[in-house]
């Protein structure tokens, strides 16, 4: 009786939730964390207005922001059994799934955002994704929330000698624990939701989010020093259920993965002009003192990250890294030597 009460509940929530069919349409639901004034938002809700429209409305997708149906780790399970059937989870929670995402873990490996863009959407982005297949996950692309900065209230950060001694807040990630460990800092990973009050109350010293995460939850409210570290490019990857994705036509597949990839330029195009209106309006406030990315000391940086390498590039794989490191020109030689590879 009890496998008979779970077999219900599960039926149920597949056709309330990821198919729900009507009349003449399919029903697709897409969750994800982040907050619905989020350019990640606004892609997903372009994406859904391209599906139902190139489909005549055969698909409907319904976006849910803001974790409305659970964190990464619930929806990631909802894709797995087909419950829900599209999200766009931060790359660390699928570490359970592929030892690859900790390439994208690995600070300073893109010296350019061209550069990590056609990472993202060439044969090693695509072999990530491909990683994810036998999980449960079909990957369509990337969307991204850019370069992560380091914010603080204690001092400008130009160079690892200014990191020593500062608790920073970090994601429950070991790779980029050990990074600000690596720089002198001491790392303390914090839920998303709670570092705003640690930093007023000066429980931690920083954190590092991109401009339009350190905008939206007010951190350069409460923290003096932005410094342009740049130290993560961070993708987000549009993922949907392998059995939504299976039970789909060939047809509608490709109308799905043509939006991914309008919805990712869209966002892209969108975030760029959010971090530059951000960071104009952070400059005429003047309440906070930005340390631009031309003044930070990165071939230091460098050097200071090189334990990590050492512990976290062979479970990222060594030949990816250093094909990434070879599209970089004088920067990958840089750091190519620096590793000694």
């Amino acid at each position: 009786m009890k496998k008979y009460n779970v077999f219900l509940i599960f039926s149920v929530l597949f056709v309330l939730l990821a198919f729900s069919l009507s009349a003449n349409a399919v029903t697709l639901t897409f969750s994800h964390v982040v907050m619905p004034e989020t350019s990640l938002n606004r892609a997903a809700l372009k994406f859904e207005s391209i599906v139902e429209k190139e489909t005549d409305g055969e698909i409907q997708v319904e976006v849910y922001p803001a974790a409305a149906l659970g964190g990464n780790r619930e929806v990631l399970e909802g894709l797995q059994m087909g419950t829900i059937a599209i999200t766009s989870p931060s790359m660390a929670p699928l570490a359970q799934f592929t030892e690859a995402t900790a390439l994208f873990d690995l600070p300073y490996l893109f010296n350019s955002e061209e550069v990590a863009q056609k990472v993202l959407q060439g044969e090693i982005g695509q072999s990530i994704l491909k990683d994810l297949e036998s999980s449960g996950f079909k990957g369509l692309v990337y969307l991204t929330q850019g370069y992560r900065h380091v914010t603080n209230s204690v001092r400008a950060i130009k160079g690892p000698d200014d990191f020593k001694n500062l608790k920073i807040r970090t994601m429950q990630n070991p790779v980029h624990m050990a990074h600000f460990k690596a720089m002198g800092a001491s790392p303390i990973p914090m839920a998303f939701s709670e570092v705003f009050t640690a930093l007023q109350q000066k429980t931690i010293d920083g954190q590092e989010n991109p401009y339009e995460n350190n905008k939206l939850m007010a951190f350069t409210e409460v923290q003096k020093y932005i410094s342009e570290t740049g130290h993560l490019y961070d993708p987000i990857p549009l993922l949907i259920s392998m059995p939504v994705w299976e039970s789909l036509s060939s047809e509608h597949q490709a109308i799905l993965q043509k939006a991914a990839i309008e919805a990712r330029d869209y966002q892209l195009n969108i975030l760029h002009v959010l971090e530059n209106n951000i960071k104009s309006d952070l400059e005429k406030a003047g309440k906070n003192v930005i340390v631009l990315a031309k003044d930070i000391d990165k071939k230091a940086c460098l050097k200071a990250s090189l334990p990590v390498y050492e512990e976290y590039g062979e479970k990222a794989g060594w030949n990816r890294i250093i094909e990434v490191l070879n599209m970089q020109g004088e920067y990958g030689q840089e750091m190519i030597k620096l590793l000694g590879k």
